[in-house]
Formats: C-alpha cells, structure tokens, sequence
C-alpha cells in the first residue's frame, strides 16, 4: 500500500502522527537592533526554540533592542506567549527592550485578550520599527522602569446559540458568572455569527491578579461546568445553576470556555477539555464552533493528530509561496516550465447549477468500476488520464486570505496547481448559493503534487459543491454533483470523503449516499481518491465487492 501523502508531502517522512509545525529561526543585528525573524509555529513543541535563542543573544550583552518579527507565525499558544513575556522581562533586567512585528488579526487578538497589548510595542513592518527608532532614546530609556507583573494573562470564552434571546441572556449573564469565581472580562468582540459572540477573560483586577490564579479560577470553572467534583462557595454554585437553566433552554448552543468545549444539539450534550492539537485545529476553523451538529460529533469522535493535520490546519511558509507564484502564472497567462519552454496557459470555462435548475441522474452503463486509492485527488486524475470531472470539496466563501496564507484543504491543493483560482473567483452566484454546483470546463493543472511545474499542462474538469451537514441534504447534494457530471459528459470521475474534514460529516453515512446513487452503472469508472482513516475503511467497506483498492 502507498504511503499517504499530503499536497506531494509524505507524511511517513516524519515520525507516526507527528502533527508539529517546525520554527525557523534566523538573527541578524542593525545599529544596536537585533532582528528575531521567526517563520511557522510557536507552541509547545517549538517555543524552547525560541526560548534558547533568546536567552543566548540576551546573555550578557549591552542594552539593545530586540525586534522580534512574528509576522509568518501562523499560531501562537500559551506556552510562546511564556517564551515572549520571559524574553521581556530578562530585556528589561539588562535596561534592553523587546518590541514586536505583528499583522495577523487573530493573533493580536490573544494579545488582547492577554492584556500583552499594552506591554509590548507592536509594529506592522521592520520598515515602521526603523522609522520610529526615534522612540527610543537610551539615556531615557534605561530609566524607565515596567512591572511585567501587570502582565495578565487570559483565555478565550465563545459562546454561540441558535436562538438569539438565548444569546442575549448568555451574554448579560457572562460576566455574572465570571465575577462569581474571580474573573472579569477584558476583551469584547461580536463574532461572524448570528449569535456567536466572543470575549477575552483574565483574574479580576484587585483580587488575585496572577497568571496563577486565572489559570486556577478558569480551571475551578470547568470542572464545575463539567459536573466534576470541586468546592464551590454559594456565588459560584448559583452561577453554575443559572448556566445550566440557560443551556436547558437553548436547542442548539457551542461554548468555549479556555479549553473547555460544551455542545447542545436538540437535547443531546457533549462536553470536553480539548487537546493541543484539537485547540489549533479550532483555532483555524472558528466556523465549525456555530456549527453545532458539526462540533458535538468532532467531540464524541475526536480525530487523531494525523487527521488533525489532513484536515488543514498547516499553513506553512512553502505553500504560501505556491499559492502567491501560482496567482503570478495566472496574471501573466503562462508559465516557464523545467525545460525553460514558454507555457500559455487558457482560462477554465465555469458554469453555475443553481438548486432550482432540473437535473436527471441515468444509467447509461451496463457496468461501472470503482477504485478506492490512499491518492490525493490529483494523484487519481493524472493516472485517469482524458479528462475526467473531479470534485471540488468547495469553501462558502471565494478563494481569498485562506488560500494566500497556505491554509491546506482538498480545495486549495487544487487552486495551487491548476487555474481553477479564476474561475472560482468569479462566481459569485455559486458562492450566493450554498446549494449550487460550479462546473468548471478546461481547468489547466500545471504542478505536481510536489508543487513543481509539468511540462506539459493536463487539463481536469471539476465540480465545484460546498459539503452540506445532515443525512437528507448529503444525499440531495450527491445526486445534483452526479447530475451535473452526467449532464457535461463525463463518463470518468475522481471523487472523494466529501464533507468529511472540516464539515466533520460521517465517512460511512457519506460513502453509502455514494454507492446509492451511483448503483446500476451510471458512470464507467469512478475512483475515490481517499486520505486517511476513518474515511478511508468506511468507502473500502461500501464499495467491497465493486472496488479495487490501493
């Protein structure tokens, strides 16, 4: 059996379920400024890193200032938070400052939430770092005195629920409950949602403001909200009676509290501290947390790390780099391949199959054959050959900040190495339509799973549909893709576990809709290019007997 692969990565390079983003870290000096250029993850695996580097450039040297650029660190959890407050006390121990480089919106958040916002200076470029150097002037600065003790650091709560009036009492009731086990609000901010809001908490001011004591309280509260046993004076034991009263009236509610995950669904409930690598997964897909049937089945069926990983949480600096050459080829219309040959490229030819258009589904063979392969998508379509309709497990929303960033989805493989990126940016009436199939004609792929470039281009079609959540809209959703194919031409498919990553949808539940509607020989050759397990064993199973596996 192939070893699975990832976007041409393979995984088995790495040790068994090595989830962990590595950190680069390179210095260089400038007139008493010391540059920290930092690029991938800060977390628990990889802040002593940087911790190592900072107290060796810090040991005995004179009074400077570090400028530590976190602008490519794609997460940052507690412990490089540590690493940072650290650094900056040992700066100002020696009459040094730290001062940071920062864009990412949702890192400076935690950096909100953490109160770090008024101790650090934050810059957006090296280049607003050297034109503000003026700020610091070393007869000044070396007495100017900052308790990093004032440093408090806080956890996220997010609560969303379905019923707006339920929402707006949770929220009046919030800092009701934090106050009663001595934490108070200090970041406020409405969410994307309809319902979902978001706040960042710390030890109440005046009464035992330590990171200590935030992190003791935060961990008292779970526990409590959990029904684990723990000592509750009468305050705490009323806030967490009112919680409960809130969430029984609520029919579909998602909160988060540090790493605590509590979802209702129509009377069934789920609740549990989150690991390391389910907190980033998380972190990258704050959608899934207003998706209630999506998130208490994530809880009851947690992923292991290498599905943590499949599921797209790697943004790493090598596939930014492919998604910004690739919109690069795409402007200029070509591309230069190994041979130093001028490539043009054509655009897709994209069609939109809105919900209310009528689409049939026949049988047009007396036989079909099914392949259930450990490939990536494009793996399968280059082994097909001819040009075979290959499905999109498409984002709502147009490819944008995501797919720039290096986010990592069956999806964004795609853009990466095809001109698939036009013609989904155009469509906006696909993108209105959550119930709409882009069928996308002609589309060009240009790179390998490697991300090197071919030769020679192999053109792909592909459908384009957003993965629904529940049985009935699964099933109505596979039919209109099939549709779609059938209606185009295509005698050939490479489909896949569709919605069955960040969607969270059951691999058995979507397999057996596969084999439902394409019973009876509607299609000649069908292969499901499938990554790992679960999803892999449940379209094993549903096609046993018709399938060829790999």
């Amino acid at each position: 059996m192939d070893r699975p692969r990832l976007d041409g990565k393979c995984l088995s390079t790495a040790p068994a379920y090595d989830w962990r983003v590595d950190l680069k870290v390179e210095v260089r000096t400038e007139d008493r400024m010391v540059f920290v250029d930092t690029v991938g993850e800060i977390d628990v695996y990889t802040a002593p890193k940087l911790r190592e580097v900072l107290v060796d450039l810090m040991a005995d040297a004179p009074p400077q200032v570090y400028v530590l650029n976190i602008r490519q660190v794609d997460y940052l959890d507690s412990t490089g938070f540590g690493v940072l407050v650290g650094g900056l006390k040992r700066a100002r121990a020696q009459r040094s400052e730290v001062v940071l480089i920062c864009t990412t919106e949702r890192i400076l958040k935690v950096f909100r939430v953490n109160g770090l916002i008024r101790v650090f200076p934050i810059y957006k470029s090296e280049e607003a770092v050297l034109t503000e150097k003026k700020w610091i002037s070393w007869d000044r600065a070396t007495d100017v005195v900052v308790d990093t003790e004032e440093v408090i650091m806080g956890f996220p709560v997010w609560a969303y629920f379905a019923d707006q009036a339920i929402s707006r009492i949770f929220t009046g009731f919030l800092d009701r409950m934090l106050n009663a086990f001595d934490l108070e609000i200090i970041y406020y901010g409405e969410g994307r949602f309809r319902g979902a809001r978001e706040v960042g908490v710390r030890a109440r001011s005046g009464s035992r403001a330590t990171t200590a004591s935030a992190t003791e309280q935060s961990s008292r509260l779970r526990a409590a909200l959990q029904g684990r046993p723990v000592d509750l004076d009468p305050a705490e034991s009323r806030a967490i009676a009112l919680f409960e009263q809130i969430l029984d009236r609520a029919t579909a509610a998602v909160v988060q509290i540090a790493s605590l995950m509590v979802v209702k669904v129509d009377g069934r409930r789920e609740s549990r501290n989150l690991t390391q690598p389910e907190l980033r997964y998380w972190f990258y897909n704050e959608h899934l947390k207003s998706d209630p049937e999506v998130a208490i089945r994530l809880l009851r069926s947690p992923p292991g790390p290498l599905e943590l990983r499949l599921l797209g949480q790697d943004r790493s600096p090598r596939l930014r780099a492919l998604a910004a050459e690739t919109l690069d080829i795409l402007e200029a219309g070509g591309y230069v391949n190994p041979d130093g040959q001028w490539v043009p490229l054509t655009s897709a030819s994209p069609r939109t199959h809105l919900r209310d258009e009528p689409l049939t589904l026949q049988r047009r063979h007396k036989r079909a054959r099914f392949e259930v392969v450990n490939e990536s998508t494009l793996q399968a379509a280059a082994r097909m050959g001819g040009n075979p309709a290959v499905l999109g497990f498409a984002s709502p929303r147009p490819p944008g900040r995501a797919y720039r960033d290096g986010a990592q989805s069956q999806e964004t493989s795609l853009l990466r190495a095809s001109t698939l990126h036009t013609a989904l940016a155009g469509a906006e009436d696909f993108h209105a339509d959550a119930d709409a199939v882009l069928y996308s004609a002609g589309v060009q792929v240009f790179r390998d799973d490697d991300g090197d470039l071919l030769a020679e281009p192999y053109e792909i079609s592909v459908i384009s549909a957003v993965a629904p959540s529940g049985r009935a809209a699964i099933d109505a959703g596979i039919k209109r893709l099939l549709a779609v194919a059938q209606t185009h031409g295509h005698d050939t498919l490479v489909l896949g576990a569709w919605g069955c990553g960040a969607r969270g949808n059951d691999p058995a539940v979507v397999a057996s809709l596969f084999r439902k509607h394409l019973a009876g020989g509607r299609f000649a050759h069908v292969v499901f290019a499938v990554l790992g397990e679960p999803a892999m064993t449940a379209f094993r199973t549903a096609f046993s007997g018709h399938r060829r596996t790999r």
